[in-house]
């Protein structure tokens, strides 16, 4: 098992062991010895009916466009691929955003207009906006 201390936010103190095992995926350990599992962990064990609402309409609009072709196998299989490959980028994508938020929030910078990712600064963008908004100036 993997521990790493990591800061906290939102107040809930400031000894917070992140931990990852093999069985029971990610979760976090409070000073007082209470455990808490990720936002990832708990959402993994969630139907999400919209992302399958998507994939479904991802495939039709993909066969839509190659009704009335004489299809290939390599034709069907980059259809059917499609929603992982989407969805592989935008893990990535997601990757990205938390590595420069972390490096951000651990006093580092970073620079929308310096950025050759377009797709990073545009969350940067709205994360820095959502920070500088007086509600949530103490959750980060």
């Amino acid at each position: 098992m993997n521990t790493e201390p990591i800061p906290s936010a939102l107040g809930l103190g400031d000894s917070v062991i992140r931990m990852d095992t093999p069985d029971d995926g990610r979760f976090y350990r409070l000073s007082s010895g209470v455990e808490l599992p990720s936002v990832t962990s708990i959402l993994d064990g969630i139907r999400n009916l919209g992302l399958e609402r998507w994939r479904a309409s991802y495939l039709q609009r993909g066969l839509l466009n190659i009704q009335d072709q004489v299809l290939s196998i390599d034709d069907i299989s980059n259809v059917l691929s499609g929603p992982d490959r989407v969805a592989q980028e935008a893990a990535e994508l997601g990757s990205r955003v938390h590595a420069a938020i972390d490096e951000y929030l651990s006093g580092g910078s970073f620079s929308c207009a310096d950025s050759e990712d377009p797709l990073l600064s545009g969350a940067m963008a709205a994360f820095m906006k959502w920070r500088s908004h007086p509600r949530f100036k103490d959750w980060v």
